[in-house]
């Protein structure tokens, strides 16, 4: 359940910031020890569109990935 709560709010952020070619993960609370995030952008129709996934790393391992879409408008 953290690692789903991590990655929606990492989405949410994203989905909130400027149209870029990428983004950096927010600083994880220090009430998540052990837990990382990386951003991954794949950049769709001549830039327009963006498929963004989020995953959640818990000691190093994948333990959520989260994907949806941002365009730019």
């Amino acid at each position: 359940a953290s690692g789903r709560i991590l990655a929606e709010s990492q989405m949410e952020n994203v989905k909130k910031q400027t149209y870029a070619f990428s983004y950096d993960p927010v600083p994880i609370s220090t009430d998540f020890v052990g837990y990382s995030a990386a951003i991954h952008v794949d950049n769709m129709r001549n830039g327009h569109i963006q498929k963004i996934t989020v995953t959640i790393k818990r000691q190093g391992k994948d333990i959520e990935t989260l994907e949806s879409y941002k365009v730019n408008r």
